[in-house]
């Protein structure tokens, strides 16, 4: 399983009104039954031409709301060592957006 995460930290308290958008930018699209105000989950569209085991998934959640501390994780099936990974190249485009700290 391919894995990203790092932390990074929000100047908004508005955890989905700020990730939200810059997830479906980038083609995610976001599952609202799983979505809260202090998670947000999002996925590849469910009916795009990506190989079932390249499907990339992030989870963008509150670690210290009152700093403004998030996590993003990514992951997809893809094996962990393999090289240009989806996952990977969905990190690469999220860390400029979402820097770490």
């Amino acid at each position: 399983m391919a894995l990203i995460r790092w932390l990074s930290r929000l100047a908004s308290r508005d955890l989905p009104g700020t990730v939200g958008p810059l997830l479906v930018a980038q083609g995610f699209v976001i599952d609202a039954e799983v979505t809260s105000e202090v998670q947000v989950f999002a996925t590849d569209p469910q009916h795009a031409p990506i190989p079932m085991d390249q499907r990339v998934s992030c989870l963008a959640q509150w670690t210290d709301r009152r700093a403004g501390e998030i996590q993003i994780e990514l992951r997809s099936s893809e094996p962990m060592l393999k090289r240009d990974t989806r996952c990977g190249a969905a990190g690469s485009r999220l860390r400029p957006l979402i820097p770490p700290h």
